[in-house]
């Protein structure tokens, strides 16, 4: 995520707000990360691949 701040920026906000939400719920906080976290995963392997063929590995 170093290369794409404003995921990042995304990523800890939705922290931030899940921990507000759910102080006492650690399960909840993970369940409200899932989705974010699952299409980051599909980004980051897409960013991957543009990355390889752009250095031509």
């Amino acid at each position: 995520m170093l290369h794409h701040p404003l995921e990042a920026k995304a990523y800890g906000e939705l922290k931030r707000k899940l921990a507000r939400e759910f102080p006492d719920f650690h399960y909840k906080y993970q369940e409200g990360k899932r989705e974010f976290v699952t299409a980051l995963a599909h980004k980051a392997s897409f960013w991957g691949e543009e990355r390889r063929r752009r250095e031509g590995k």
